[in-house]
């Protein structure tokens, strides 16, 4: 999903945030850990993911138990700056705080976090056309995301969670496969 800045979601929640966004520290290397194969450069040199390793050169990535934060989405979302990760979600996908050698590309989270940088990349959050409902124009930004970055990234192993996600059934991905977010989003 994508939402407002974070400071603008604590206002419309009547929340001040404390001091930490995560109370659960030891839960933060193992996504640095994904955060770093993301950002790695392949075999040949390049960068693994193209652009959007790139692009997680500079953007934040964070895990969040706040309650506010909790309320209002409980997977992971992007205010187009940065990522937001639930620390309960990340820990039911990843089995134990300490990663020493995962297969990164058997690992569900590192598509999750390539869908998070694609609605940053595509600059979701600024192109939602005038008078569109906003889950609508999410369930579109998703349908989009997840049928490139499956076809884009096909050595990556989606796990369960792809399963009933946006834009993975075949019937979507016949439909939308070379489709625009607007057009997906009018379609629907």
């Amino acid at each position: 999903p994508i939402f407002n800045p974070a400071s603008e979601i604590f206002a419309e929640l009547g929340e001040q945030p404390t001091s930490r966004l995560n109370e659960q520290l030891s839960w933060n290397l193992p996504l640095q850990k994904l955060r770093s194969f993301i950002i790695q450069s392949d075999d040949f040199g390049l960068p693994r993911f193209g652009v959007l390793s790139i692009l997680a050169r500079r953007t934040p990535f964070h895990l969040y138990d706040h309650k506010a934060l909790v309320a209002l989405c409980d997977t992971a979302f992007t205010d187009g700056i940065q990522i937001f990760i639930n620390t309960e979600f990340f820990k039911s996908l990843i089995s134990t705080p300490h990663i020493e050698r995962v297969e990164y590309q058997h690992h569900s989270m590192i598509l999750i976090l390539l869908h998070e940088l694609s609605h940053i990349l595509f600059r979701h959050h600024a192109r939602m056309p005038p008078q569109s409902p906003p889950l609508l124009w999410s369930i579109a930004t998703d349908i989009a995301i997840n049928i490139r970055l499956l076809k884009a990234y096909d050595f990556l192993q989606p796990g369960d969670i792809f399963k009933s996600a946006w834009g993975t059934r075949p019937e979507e991905v016949e439909r939308y496969a070379d489709s625009s977010e607007e057009h997906i989003l009018f379609d629907l």
